[in-house]
């Protein structure tokens, strides 16, 4: 089991991240700070993501960047509102290209 706020290290992008959350029973882990200390720009589908407290070890399925749990983020906030403010569903209200 990964511990909140371990490293975790990729094995192939030697990608590093601080982990904010991890759900054993959905395997999904959350994390922040991606590419700490590393030049790394994200982890690779397929390859071991290790914690360096807990030893935990898992393979990643699925790597989405845009979704983050960093505090300090609120783009899914202002994506949230934006949807509000423009309807796409009946038309483009910025043309017809």
């Amino acid at each position: 089991t990964y511990l909140y706020n371990e490293i975790v290290i990729g094995e192939r992008s030697r990608t590093e991240a601080r982990v904010r959350n991890w759900d054993a029973d959905t395997k999904i882990l959350k994390i922040a700070q991606v590419g700490i200390g590393s030049t790394a720009l994200g982890f690779q589908v397929g390859e071991k993501i290790t914690g360096q407290e807990s030893g935990a070890i898992y393979s990643v399925d699925v790597w989405n960047k845009e979704d983050t749990t960093d505090k300090y983020n609120q783009g899914d906030e202002f994506e949230l509102e934006a949807d509000k403010i423009l309807d796409f569903t009946q038309s483009n209200p910025f043309g017809t290209y």
